[in-house]
Formats: structure tokens, sequence, C-alpha cells
């Protein structure tokens, strides 16, 4: 399901989501992730909302892939900056969208992530 979701987005945005999701793994400022937003929004108008999913997609797909069917849970004891594996990645990623408004809509394309 996840590498079906991840066919809609535009290759700009996935490589952006992949970018994002490498910044958060090795534990670099917000204000980082946000400069990749301006960039992209270079090449189409692509919100902070829509890396966020494609990020969220991304780490999904390296979570099944890594590691078969395993739940990220948001309330893992996860230090930030040190993930140790890509479950713990997308831990850190879940905690940051379900403190936001539109965490319904993020997580939507996630069928393993429970909020």
């Amino acid at each position: 399901m996840c590498q079906t979701a991840l066919y809609r987005h535009p290759a700009v945005l996935l490589a952006g989501g992949a970018l994002a999701a490498s910044l958060r793994a090795h534990g670099a400022e917000p204000t980082l992730r946000d400069l990749l937003s301006e960039d992209l929004n270079a090449y189409d108008a692509f919100s902070t909302a829509d890396l966020l999913k494609a990020e969220g997609q991304v780490l999904q797909l390296l979570v099944d892939s890594y590691c078969g069917q395993l739940l990220a849970n948001p309330n893992d004891v996860v230090t930030p900056g040190r993930p140790a594996s890509p479950v713990q990645t997308l831990a850190l990623w879940t905690r940051e969208v379900v403190s936001r408004a539109d965490a319904e809509e993020l997580l939507a394309g996630l069928e393993h992530v429970e909020d």
C-alpha cells in the first residue's frame, strides 16, 4: 500500500521527503527542513504539510522494508537526533505530526501508524 501511495507524489516531492527523513534521522535542526520546503517551492507550490506527508510515507516504506510490519509508537522513548533505526525515526516524525492541526490528513497515508 505504501509503495502505491509513493507513486501519487511528484518525484521532486519524494526526493524532498527522503532528504527530510535523512535530516531527521541525523538530528538536523528543524530549520534545515524548513529551508528544504522553501527549495521545493522553486519547482512547484508544495506546502510543509505536503513535505511532511511525503517524508512519513518514505519513512514507512523504509520501516516496512527494514523490519516487516513493525508499528512505530509515538510514545517510544527516542532521543531526538539519535534514532537508531527507521522505526525510531518514524516515531520522531509521528510525534511531530500528532502535535499539528492537520495530523489526520498527514497520517492518512500511513497504514501502520496509529494516532
